[in-house]
């Protein structure tokens, strides 16, 4: 396909400027046995530090190959002007914040930088700062972070953004904070008023509980943490919540209220910043006859460890690129009509997004997730047909802790390229409507086949589902066919269980009953 790709580039070049003079040399021998010498360093732009490898050839041309941007080297001569890229200062308005309270603090809090922290640390550093903690946040991810808490890793099955907490949790043990908070939070804040709920990721919410667990930070080092539940959906339960946790530590009620009405007052913001900053981008690419791209992912995809420099590469493009986060969504069209149950928040976020980009001519979505996330094996089939609806093409990428983007970058090049070729063409018309995914009528005269379960309760669901007039099939127990089905069709993102129980599904299916 790359070969394709480049010849069917160099023709369509010829054919704009058939007159532009070309670098290449022609394969004579002499070209052929032009001495190449190649120098290895590590790029020191970011934390990521590329191994960046220069080819110097006889002529005095150079190429580089390793490096995951082309910030500070690129093999483009003359590079474009970089896009606005809205991951950094999404950073900055997280992160950059006064850590000290304004009087003797009572204990010093380590936060690790990890996870939905990426979405709620101004809330807590507001929070703990205004009840008279300090607060010490871990360093930005990195290589060496990583190596220091993967022995503790559990499961090898688990999200490269779960490994990462060890890391950080072994930093903030070895800084000498007193203590760690790492709240378990349930539920998010709602953004959306149409969806079911606002649950947040599984393994979010849980892994204060595997930490605990793994590390054990308290009985091994003698720094308890801290794993207060919390719910973002019910302002008043939150401040009840808070009451309990900080009662121990000899903080008011009264305090705590206050405090959290600062912290919420903050949280907001910093969304409503980054929010204005992305109208200005899009409003600049409307006015451009250009496009933006939101890159939609979860939260801790903002970390550059995590993403691998994806936005920074993205922009170096030429293009501008906003985090999900900072696409304002009120207003759009809601999610009534999506094919996902709409209780997982982020996830509820990224479809809400995909509605905003699929009707904005000058907006375009990339969208990432990680190996091992079942939540988005399921957004990405229902962010496809979002997108498809309103004539986008939908691009995905799969990232882990593998830091290789060469196939990265040329997925970049190549999405760009279709939608510079699409847009110029015009936007395709729409063809079919989300509605009529949806059929109605009578469910008298269809059957509705349920998998086996439990012994426990399998049997009675026939009974269940005739005291309402619905017909059913159960199936029988999963056999080994079953599994065989589901490995086959299923997204390899999706957890055991429903992999077979989904194989038994399509075995009924299939079996012509």
């Amino acid at each position: 396909m790359g070969a394709y790709g480049a010849a069917l580039t160099a023709l369509q070049k010829y054919r704009e400027e058939p007159a532009a003079a070309t670098t290449f040399r022609a394969l004579d021998e002499k070209v052929s046995q032009n001495p190449v010498t190649e120098e290895k360093f590590p790029c020191a732009g970011c934390e990521n530090r590329c191994a960046v490898t220069r080819m110097q050839f006889s002529g005095g041309q150079s190429y580089f190959i390793g490096n995951r941007c082309e910030r500070h080297f690129s093999n483009g001569g003359h590079a474009r002007r970089p896009g606005k890229n809205l991951y950094a200062a999404r950073l900055k308005l997280l992160f950059d914040r006064p850590m000290e309270p304004d009087r003797p603090p009572i204990l010093t809090f380590g936060i690790p930088r990890v996870l939905n922290m990426y979405e709620n640390f101004p809330f807590w550093c507001t929070l703990l700062t205004a009840c008279g903690f300090r607060v010490v946040l871990s360093a930005p991810s990195g290589t060496k972070q990583f190596e220091r808490g993967i022995a503790t890793v559990m499961s090898d099955s688990i999200c490269f953004p779960g490994k990462l907490v060890h890391g950080h949790i072994m930093e903030l043990i070895e800084k000498g904070v007193e203590r760690i908070f790492y709240p378990m939070v349930i539920f998010e804040s709602r953004e959306n008023p149409d969806t079911q709920n606002s649950f947040n990721c599984p393994v979010v919410t849980g892994y204060p509980d595997v930490i605990r667990s793994a590390i054990d930070p308290e009985g091994s080092y003698g720094v308890p943490i801290d794993s207060p539940v919390i719910s973002f959906k019910d302002t008043a339960l939150l401040k009840k919540q808070l009451h309990l946790f900080f009662k121990p530590f000899g903080v008011r009620p009264r305090c705590v209220d206050e405090a959290v009405e600062k912290a919420l007052s903050v949280q907001r913001s910093v969304k409503e910043e980054l929010q204005r900053q992305a109208v200005l981008l899009l409003e600049k690419a409307q006015r451009n006859h250009a496009f933006a791209v939101v890159v939609s992912g979860r939260p801790y995809h903002a970390d550059s460890l995590v993403n691998h420099g994806l936005p920074e590469l993205l922009a170096g493009f030429g293009v501008d690129v906003i985090p999900e986060s900072a696409i304002p969504i009120a207003g759009y069209e809601g999610l009534t009509d999506t094919n996902v149950l709409t209780q997982w928040a982020y996830t509820n976020r990224i479809l809400s997004v995909a509605k905003v980009a699929a009707c904005t001519p000058h907006l375009e979505m990339l969208q990432i997730t990680s190996f091992g996330c079942g939540l988005d094996a399921i957004s990405t089939d229902e962010v496809r047909d979002i997108l498809r609806f309103g004539g986008k093409s939908h691009t995905l990428i799969k990232i882990d802790e593998i830091i290789n983007l060469g196939a990265v970058r040329i997925r970049l090049r190549s999405m760009l390229n279709a939608i510079r070729e699409r847009t110029g063409a015009g936007m395709p018309e729409r063809t079919e409507d989300p509605a009529d995914r949806h059929p109605g009528g009578n469910t008298s005269d269809r059957t509705i086949l349920i998998p086996w379960f439990s012994p426990l309760y399998s049997p009675i669901i026939p009974s269940v589902f005739a005291s309402v007039g619905c017909r059913v099939e159960l199936l029988t127990p999963q056999d080994r066919s079953s599994v065989e089905l589901g490995l086959k069709y299923v997204n390899n993102d999706m957890c055991y269980p429903a992999v077979i129980v989904i194989g038994d599904i399509i075995k009924a299916l299939q079996s012509g009953r």
